[in-house]
């Protein structure tokens, strides 16, 4: 009974879903109030969860009077997010989403009500398999070893803490602390929680430290109080990279084909941490529960459903039901790791019910807008019965609090209070809040690089890639059921009536086709339509033609602009005339051409906009169906009422002879058709032929089915129909695709970030660039393969790329046309400025370089880079700020920081190179770069690779965060130009498309290089920087040694002694790509401290060191070292490669007496301080490894 407020009306019946009252009927404030309503009696049981929260309780579900309390609530709380987004906006497939939910949700009831005490355990088993399926977890992934590993441990107030990390699957880390209380262990070992993180980013200069490092209050609590505390990244929040948002924003919808979901990566995760507790023999097997928030509530559900040795559980803020994911619009507020792949088509009733009858407390807030109040109580009703029908009432409980979503100390009390009952079997007063103690850093898995051979990244190559292909006995009859599974999602003989009482819209006529439009009933708001297109002139019937009689073409889209307009018929005359459709109509001038139009194929006309579109398609994957399969079955409804139409029409015994085919996306639904038509129609029927056009195997560019792709093969399909009937696959225009499902070219995004670059006292330029994607692609893609391999790898030939080129290559980020500007202002006052909008193209690969000028100087600017499309479109914003060099009489105490050799196969972790980190938190003011940015030798066969390399390192977040904080300075040395070695004309056949002078362009394009490419700064009063091209003006390598043999060539040493006699700077720093000093390795003939060019690195030499205050710094080198010409006295420093792993060439031992100062074969960088006593200046030159650590240090 439903228990309403006396001075409220009764007309507000409880069967109604969804109240239109628009006001809340606030909870009671006490014990009291409660005892206002005479109807109601008070719970035998109720706890106060905390004094300062009096509506917030533990609530045992055998109190019954208090859950009909509780059933009020639903009558008076609309959803949270008000009136349904879909009615809102009257979008046409809202009447379709509604039906399938009220399927779901009336299925749903009835196998909740058919659970009783004796068969719960078969349905369990019968549910879990349907579950394990869903989340990609069938069959089990092999428990292999968990090569765990404790990487420090901490001693705190009450507890300790062992830094660990784990691998689920090989390769999978997983980064976890364990908490553990310091008293006495009990005889049967410590009862455990595990704690499964939600959504909470914890990062610092684009590394991350994990989420478990923001949920550490809840482990010290359970250690404080006897009880152990595991808690477990996630992949995507964790200290790697992983990905969470395929389908939200990064246009994955293969996972959905696949039967991937990330969920289900963290549910296996979760298990594999039961099995890591369950070997510390510290631990109490049979003592084990599990709790998360958000997101970790929903993976503490998931887990809890298919693992049994969890004995309590308390998802908080982790569950709420269909209607509101996808009638009340939560969905876009949740990423895919929220879901399971529903193709059995559950609600999330079902899912809870896996945890009976173990204790289980339902949590949540009362204001939370992504798990609102009202899904909640509808599924706590089904819980509250469901406990009642196996017996375990007193198990089940009910935590509801006050607030929005949150980490709530109410929340956390009652978390604690129910896994501290039901693991210990004792109550607890909770005394003492949860708090946090330790920083990030101090509980961080992996101190310092990250394992590259993760596959956490890339978890979605593998994970759910299990061969569960049908046996060949089997194959077909589990295709027919498959079909038949997606037949049956929604009424299926509705969609043939549709078409069977269709009506036509227009018709018209050209110079040879006359075609009419059709519509299915308009009755669901919703229609699909067809054009039926014929020779305009009798040209009477061949019998003897081997020409198919009808062709029914698939995948055609609306016009973008236009969509389907009723009142014209332009978009109708450019198909037949221009496109691939109209050289089917050529090749086939006697027959008749259906183009089917299902439902949403207006899609993107209709609803431009890339979130609206994008959160359609999520919302019908959550019902079990995907857009192109709904337009499969429209395929189907047309198939199953044309063939018999046109079967009479002509007046034949037999059906009539088809050609189906598939343009672009639509081609694997043209295969299905045709599959399905043979196996349906009779044995004299012609078996229908299929033509499919810019279709490949990548299922990243094929029609979404869930699930499909774990199961089948789209080549396996075809080789089938192959044996039953002709199969022609072709290569159509362009336009018509591969394409995505949802195309966001629309809404360009920024995710390589900005570079400042060439700053001086009063300019700067600003690099921006238009991405097509927020992130870079994921560690899933493909990589660079060749035809031509050798064991090196270094001199591979015949690039293979994937079907979208270079935008499918993994961790790439592909570009798309924009128009772009800057903004600026200095820091905290004045007006924004605005350069104009300029268009970035191709030819950059989509980047802008933008010069601001009449700067003041020693002035720190903020500055946004925009992007858009146009100027009615959405506007990209990506933040930095710069500051700008001092005058040159001006005293400026500064940091400045030299890298090179930054190979990104050797960077330090998914998150990027460590050095950057370092130098943003020891607080670097600029960056200079001494070459060797990127490494071509083996990847780079054309420009477009070569601009992979770019895209791939300035999408890393440690680069990204530290460019649009960083004002840099770009030098170019030869991998980075071209190859190992390389100089002007010369020309590696290996290299394929891409040349030398490619090489000098595009680097340009990527760090704002002037046309003049040496060039000098002054730094202040006493420090000014040279800096030195190194390629364009040398001499090949391979000319005997000369007079006129050069690297920097005339123009270069006359302007660089003219400006270093010029200058009156203290501190006169060369900054050169390659070796000016040395000792380099006998071998090497590329730089000055080579023979190979000894005539000119002597003259240089004893210039140089005339110059008072002068020192050399150089790149090149994969060692760092400190050096002293024995000759002149000129002293050099080599920067060293930017990461550990890129370092060698040098052996350790190798030290020179006669040169070296210092010597070690390690990666790091150079850090320059000038700093000041009174008016004295003093410059430290700094050898730093990559986590900061000072390895050598000069003072001048």
């Amino acid at each position: 009974m439903a228990i309403r407020p006396p001075s409220l009306s009764p007309s507000v019946s409880s069967a109604n879903r969804n109240p239109t009252v628009k006001y809340r009927w606030p909870p009671p404030s006490s014990l009291s109030d409660l005892a206002s309503y005479p109807s109601l009696k008070l719970p035998k049981i109720m706890v106060r969860l905390h004094d300062t929260c009096p509506r917030c309780w533990t609530i045992s579900s055998h109190l019954l009077t208090w859950t009909a309390w509780l059933g009020c609530i639903v009558l008076f709380v609309p959803s949270a997010s008000g009136q349904s987004d879909l009615e809102k906006n009257e979008f046409p497939w809202a009447p379709y989403l509604t039906s399938r939910v009220e399927e779901i949700e009336a299925q749903t009831e009835q196998d909740l009500s058919k659970i009783t005490r004796e068969n719960w355990s078969d349905l369990q088993q019968k549910w879990r398999a349907e579950l394990q399926e869903m989340l990609g977890l069938k069959p089990w992934p092999e428990k292999t070893p968990l090569a765990a590993q404790v990487t420090a441990t901490l001693e705190g107030d009450g507890y300790r803490v062992e830094n660990i990390h784990f691998q689920p699957s090989p390769k999978l880390f997983v980064g976890a602390n364990l908490y553990l209380p310091t008293g006495e262990r009990p005889n049967a070992g410590w009862p455990v929680v595990l704690y499964v993180c939600g959504h909470a980013r914890v990062d610092e200069f684009g590394r991350l430290a994990g989420n478990k490092t923001s949920y550490q209050h809840h482990g010290i609590w359970f250690a404080r109080h006897g009880m152990a505390c595991l808690i477990v990244d996630t992949i995507q929040l964790g200290e790697f990279q992983g990905e969470h948002h395929g389908t939200y924003k990064l246009g994955r919808w293969d996972w959905i084909s696949k039967g991937y979901t990330p969920a289900g990566v963290e549910a296996w995760t979760c298990m594999r941490a039961i099995d890591y507790l369950e070997s510390r023999i510290e631990m109490d097997s049979e003592r084990i529960g599990v709790t998360g928030r958000s997101g970790g509530g929903a993976y503490s559900w998931y887990a809890a459903a298919l693992d049994p040795r969890i004995r309590a559980v308390v998802p908080v803020a982790g569950i709420t039901d269909l209607r509101n994911h996808v009638l009340d619009g939560c969905v876009e507020g949740h990423c895919d790791c929220m879901y399971m792949v529903n193709t059995f088509r559950w609600d999330y009733g079902k899912l809870a019910a896996l945890i009976a009858p173990r204790p289980l407390l339902l949590t949540n807030t009362d204001s939370d807008s992504i798990f609102p109040l009202d899904g909640v109580i509808r599924i706590h009703r089904q819980l509250e019965s469901l406990y009642r029908q196996v017996g375990k009432p007193q198990d089940y409980g009910l935590l509801i609090g006050p607030g929005p979503h949150k980490d709530s100390q109410e929340l956390q009390v009652g978390a604690f209070k129910w896994l501290h009952l039901h693991l210990t079997g004792k109550e607890i007063l909770v005394d003492r809040a949860a708090t946090k103690e330790l920083a990030p850093h101090q509980l961080v898995a992996f101190p310092q690089e990250l394992p590259l051979d993760e596959k956490v990244t890339g978890a979605a190559q593998w994970f759910a890639s299990k061969d569960t292909s049908p046996r060949p006995e089997n194959w077909e009859s589990e295709g027919k059921a498959w079909i038949k599974r997606i037949e049956t999602i929604e009424p299926f003989e509705s969609r043939k009536g549709a078409f069977e009482n269709a009506q036509m819209l227009q018709s018209g006529t050209g110079d040879k086709w006359k075609w009419t439009r059709y519509s299915t009933s308009q009755e669901s708001g919703w229609p699909a339509e067809w054009l039926r297109v014929e020779p305009n002139a009798s040209v009477g019937e061949d019998t003897t033609s081997t020409e198919k009689n009808h062709l029914l073409h698939l995948g055609i889209s609306a016009p973008r602009e236009n969509g389907f307009d009723a009142a014209g018929s332009e978009w109708i005359r450019a198909i037949l005339t221009s496109g691939t459709i109209s050289q089917e109509l050529e090749s086939a001038p006697t027959a008749t051409h259906w183009i089917l139009l299902p439902r949403g194929s207006d899609l993107e006309s209709r609803f431009p906009g890339v979130k609206t579109r994008t959160q359609f398609h999520r919302r019908l994957y959550l019902v079990g169906d995907s857009l192109e399969q709904l337009q499969f079955r429209d395929a189907c409804g047309f198939w199953d009422w044309a063939r018999p139409d046109v079967t009479r029409e002509l007046n034949r015994d037999t059906l009539a002879s088809w050609k189906i085919i598939g343009h672009g996306r639509a081609g694997i639904l043209a295969t299905l058709l045709t599959w399905r038509a043979i196996w349906n129609e009779a044995t004299n029927a012609t078996a229908p032929e299929v033509v499919v056009r810019n279709v490949n195997d990548d299922w990243r560019l094929q029609s979404v089915f869930p699930g499909f792709a774990a199961k089948w093969q789209y080549s396996q399909i075809v080789e089938w129909l192959g044996d039953r009937t002709t199969v022609t696959k072709l290569t159509g225009s362009e336009e018509e695709g591969p394409v995505e499902l949802v195309d966001p070219s629309n809404e360009p995004q920024q995710s390589t970030g900005m570079k400042i670059v060439e700053v001086g006292s009063h300019r700067a330029t600003v690099w921006s660039r238009s991405t097509r994607w927020p992130l870079p692609n994921l560690g899933d893609l493909p990589q660079v393969e060749f035809s031509q391999t050798t064991p090196s790898g270094q001199r591979q030939q015949g690039a293979i790329l994937p079907a979208d080129s270079i935008a499918g290559l993994r961790f790439g980020v592909p570009g798309v046309p924009a128009e772009m500007r800057v903004r600026w202002k200095p820091l905290g006052r004045g007006t924004w400025l605005a350069s104009p909008w300029q268009q970035a193209d191709e030819s950059t690969d989509y980047s802008l370089l933008t010069s601001l000028s009449d700067l003041d100087a020693n002035t720190l600017y903020e500055v946004r880079t925009e992007a858009r499309v146009s100027a009615k479109g959405p506007v990209s914003v990506h933040s930095g700020q710069f500051k700008t060099l001092p005058l040159p009489d001006e005293r400026a105490p500064l940091r400045l920081a030299v890298g090179t050799c930054q190979e990104f196969d050797d960077r330090d972790g998914p998150f990027g190179f460590e050095a950057y980190r370092t130098m943003r938190k020891r607080k670097t003011d600029c960056f200079f770069m001494a070459g060797d940015v990127v490494y071509y030798d083996k990847l780079a066969r054309s420009v477009p690779l070569a601009f992979y390399h770019w895209q791939r390192t300035y999408g890393l977040p440690s680069v990204v965060d530290f460019h649009r904080n960083i004002p840099a300075y770009f030098l170019k040395d030869d991998h980075d130009t071209y190859v190992d070695d390389s100089w002007p004309g010369k020309r590696a056949k290996w290299t394929d498309d891409f040349t030398f002078e490619d090489g000098q362009r595009i680097f340009r394009t990527q760090t704002g290089l002037p046309d003049t490419p040496y060039r000098t700064f002054r730094m202040g009063r006493d420090l000014q920087i040279w800096m030195l091209e190194g390629r364009d003006f040398r001499t090949p390598n391979v000319a005997p040694d000369s007079d006129e043999k050069s690297i920097l060539g005339v123009e270069q040493k006359r302007w660089l002694m003219e400006t270093l006699a010029e200058s009156h700077a203290k501190y006169r720093v060369v900054i050169s790509p390659t070796p000016i000093v040395g000792p380099d390795r006998e071998s090497k003939k590329d730089n000055h401290s080579n023979s190979v060019f000894a005539t000119e690195g002597k003259a240089i030499r004893a210039a140089l060191s005339k110059i008072p205050g002068c020192l050399v710094i150089c790149g090149d080198r994969h060692w760092q070292y400190h050096s002293i010409d024995p000759e002149t006295g000129l002293q050099e420093f080599s920067v060293g490669p930017i990461s550990n792993r890129h370092a060698g060439g040098w052996k350790k031992e190798d030290f020179r007496p006669d040169f070296h100062q210092f010597l070690r074969v390690a990666g790091g960088y150079l850090e320059l301080e000038l700093t000041y006593a009174a008016d004295t200046p003093s410059l430290h030159i700094r050898h730093l490894d990559p986590f900061g650590a000072t390895v050598h240090d000069v003072a001048r």
